[in-house]
This record gives C-alpha cells, structure tokens and sequence, in this order.
C-alpha cells in the first residue's frame, strides 16, 4: 500500500510503512476525535468503554458517531455490561437509529466473578453489534459465541486478542480500517495488525497510550496477508466450509 492508504483525514493508521511505521494510537478524549474521522470510512467499531453508571453515555457518543463514519457495509461491536445491556440496546436502535444485528457473547467459563446482588456467578458478556443498514452481513460466516479470555499485562480491564482477532478476520476483508474509540491496552489494534488490517484507535490517558504503543510496536505483523477465510464467505444459498470457520469448542447449543 501507498503512503496515502494510510491517512485517515488527518490521522495516520497503523501500521503506517516500513518508512514511516506509526502505531495508530492518538491521544485525548474519543467525543471530540471521532468528530475529526472522515465520512464512511470505517470498517469496523470494535471497543470495550467503560459500563459503570457515569459512563454509559458514551455508548451513545460512539453509536452516534457510528452513523456518520460507518460504510454502509461497516459493523459497531461493542462489549457492554449485563445490567445495563437493555439500555444500551434501546439507546442504540430507538434514540441513535442503528440496526440490530445480533448479540454476541464473550464465554467467560474460568471466570470466578460473582454478582452477589443477584446470587449468580458471571460466566459471560454480551456484545451489542449494530449496523447502519438491516441488510448487512459478514463477509465471512461467523460465530456469535467464542470463549474470551482476560490478559490484564496492559490495562486493568484489558481483554485477550485470540478472540477479537477471530472476529476482526470474520468481520472485515484484508486491509479494512478497524476502529478502538477506548484503546486501554491495545488488544483491538494489536489483533488487527496481527491479521492485516489497518487500524485507529483512541487513548485518554498518556501513561495508557504509551503502553499500548509499545505493545503495538512489540507485535509481529503477518508476513504477508491473505484473504485467508475465503472458502468461508456469505454466498447467498450456500453453506460454509465448517472445518475453516469453526472449530468444536465454538459451538455453543
């Protein structure tokens, strides 16, 4: 790719080129950074804000946003919190007018949480995916339940890649733009740059941001990329070739 296949109005993508490598991570607060990204030119939303009480309006910033930057083909995928999912939901379909797409879930069965409240032992997360159009599909079969893992080395709530990058693959096609409004850790443009997609992503914090950054820099990028779930892609009256697309331990009856 050129030079220009990675601006982004006036951001530069990760991971930049072998002349002018760049880790695609900006500092400041995601409200007033979103504003700047260019008209549908995002591929994918993939981001975990925080889902305390205080926070929950920017799940409404990010679905805003998620309109205008979106392409029509483009998905917002956002990790939520069970107890405030229903209004995350509503806020995203009835007040911003995103489409529903399906609810995804995080299986978290190691998991020793308890919510004592409710007398229940926590054991997964679900994942709101919207779109900007009813009609929209994968580009490649994809799975709506994958075992997810914690990796707390980069940020307190920091989320494993294994996961993520099986849903960047299934979601986007090689080379599309991945987009983390809440970097944390890096774990969205860590996987990105691990099955070739380029990626932006947005940290409030320096200290945050410079861990990610070095995480970033410290992650090997694919020798080359390839459309690699090809034989798995959305024709419309076939079936996938399971054996690429899932495996045993992702079926969740």
């Amino acid at each position: 790719m050129t030079n220009d296949n990675y601006k982004l109005g006036e951001f530069l993508l990760g991971p930049g080129t072998p002349e002018m490598p760049f880790s695609g991570v900006y500092e400041g607060d995601c409200r007033s950074l979103l504003e700047k990204i260019p008209v549908e030119t995002i591929d994918l939303i993939m981001t975990d804000p925080p889902w305390d009480n205080e926070s929950l309006p920017l799940y409404e910033d990010v679905a805003l946003a998620a309109t205008r930057i979106l392409k029509p083909s483009g998905f917002l995928f956002m990790y939520t919190g069970n107890d405030n999912y229903a209004w995350i939901l509503d806020i995203c379909k009835n007040s911003v007018g995103l489409c529903y797409f399906r609810t995804f879930a995080g299986i978290q069965e190691n998991s020793d949480d308890m919510y004592y409240k409710k007398a229940l032992f926590v054991k997964w997360r679900p994942i709101l995916v919207m779109t900007r159009n009813p009609d929209v599909r994968p580009p490649y079969w994809t799975p709506d339940a994958l075992k997810t893992n914690r990796d707390k080395r980069f940020h307190q709530w920091g989320q494993g890649v294994e996961p993520l990058e099986r849903w960047i693959r299934c979601l986007t096609r090689p080379g599309d733009v991945v987009l983390d409004p809440f970097c944390g850790g890096g774990a969205t443009a860590v996987s990105a740059k691990t099955v070739g997609r380029r990626w932006l992503t947005f940290e409030i914090d320096h200290d945050t941001a410079e861990i990610a950054r070095r995480r970033i820099r410290e992650t090997q990028p694919p020798l080359f990329v390839m459309d690699e779930l090809v034989s798995s892609e959305v024709v419309p009256g076939t079936m996938p070739e399971l054996p690429i697309v899932f495996t045993p331990e992702d079926n969740y009856d």
